[in-house]
């Protein structure tokens, strides 16, 4: 009897439509999944913007969440059916018995996540700064805006006022409830979590805001523990590192005397959502996160605080995230893969063009052009470019 035969005995089958998501990036991992039939694709949440970004395509007799059983940690990447596909459902106790009786069904799973880790590697370090022609952007350490030591002061911008109107409960057509656990203090509480594959993209907007039909997706994509106030992305939520639980734990602690936080487990309202993203943004600062993941908050933010008219508060928000977006750029070893690249030099652009930098605006859409992308990024920054060099003359004149 073959290995994948004796595997079959040990799970069970499931069909996922064209679409169909089959797990989700940050949520338990229980099980594994064998490919039977079909293709599905292998996505993470953008460094940049937070949108999904395909990093690979995996077909008939490979492996999906093996990671999560073999690490018990959340899963690392969402998986979604690009056609029909049929996968066999492997749970982590009897895989792990499967293994201990065929050892070397566990040699080839790792021969396999060897062979992927080693692709994705070569994706991420594509982008050789030794071969771009890059200067250093002075703005992101000369201009110690106001907007960002008003930031330090108080987890919320100077001017964030009171949002006390309620927000309508979302269609379960989007969303369902789930009980987790929260990480640090270990309370139990109902979330919403999204329904990604019901989400239709009706406009995307240039600052790469995605709008859908029916459906607002700020108000529910961060989780907050009613207890101790832990905040963060879903996919992020549960990740958090052991080394950092206790002083994590210890400031928010700190935090909840210091200000009058309280956030509701029956109704959400405009308010607690904002400060669901503040939370976030203080516990990003508390473990240090040198990542996009700060600019994309402030971005976030920045399209809440026009969701509610405030001009002046988004003006500053958009700030902080191009700022943060071009120190972490230029300022660490992070290196990109050029589709991800090609999203910040865009972004970056667009932040710059709201704040009446021409030059800069130019120069980050000329960037992207460098990148030389085939299809629909390269066209789309060729034509942004020239319609931008188009304004610019009409301007002079």
């Amino acid at each position: 009897m073959s290995e994948i035969e004796m595997l079959k005995q040990l799970g069970k089958l499931s069909k996922y439509s064209a679409g169909s998501f089959i797990c989700y990036q940050g949520t338990a991992g229980d099980n594994m999944f064998i490919i039977l039939k079909g293709k599905v694709a292998i996505l993470i949440n953008s460094q940049v913007t937070g949108d999904m970004l395909q990093v690979a395509e995996l077909g008939s007799g490979e492996f999906v969440g093996e990671m999560s059983i073999l690490e018990d940690m959340p899963r690392s990447a969402t998986v979604k059916a690009l056609e029909q596909t049929v996968v066999l459902v492997i749970e982590r106790e009897r895989f792990k018995q499967f293994i201990n009786k065929q050892p070397g069904m566990a040699f080839k799973i790792m021969k396999s996540l060897s062979g992927r880790i080693r692709k994705l590697n070569e994706q991420l370090t594509y982008v050789d700064s030794d071969n771009l022609e890059v200067v250093e952007d002075k703005s992101a350490s000369e201009d110690k805006s106001a907007a960002a030591e008003e930031a330090t002061a108080s987890i919320y911008l100077k001017g964030h006022k009171e949002f006390t109107a309620p927000i309508s409960p979302p269609d379960k057509k989007y969303v369902y409830k789930k009980t987790i656990k929260c990480p640090l203090c270990y309370t139990e509480f109902e979330v919403y979590n999204i329904r990604l594959s019901r989400l239709r993209i009706s406009e995307k907007k240039p600052d790469f805001r995605e709008v859908y039909q029916g459906f607002n997706k700020l108000p529910y994509e961060i989780w907050t523990c009613p207890e101790c106030l832990y905040s963060d992305y879903i996919p992020d939520f549960l990740t958090v590192s052991d080394k950092s639980k206790e002083k994590l734990y210890n400031e928010l602690v700190n935090l909840k005397k210091k200000e009058n936080i309280n956030i509701s487990r029956e109704q959400k309202t405009m308010g607690t959502v904002f400060t669901s993203y503040y939370l976030t943004l203080f516990c990003k600062k508390v473990t240090r996160t040198i990542d996009f993941r700060i600019g994309k908050t402030w971005l976030h933010l920045a399209w809440l605080y026009e969701d509610v008219d405030e001009k002046e508060l988004s003006k500053q928000a958009f700030k902080l995230a191009r700022e943060n977006y071009i120190n972490v750029f230029y300022n660490s070893r992070m290196k990109l893969p050029p589709e991800e690249e090609w999203k910040l030099f865009m972004l970056l652009a667009e932040l710059f063009k709201k704040e009446g930098n021409d030059q800069e605006t130019l120069s980050y859409l000329q960037k992207a052009v460098m990148l030389r992308l085939k299809g629909r990024m390269g066209d789309e920054a060729s034509d942004k470019l020239a319609d931008f060099k188009e304004y610019l003359k009409k301007k002079k004149k």
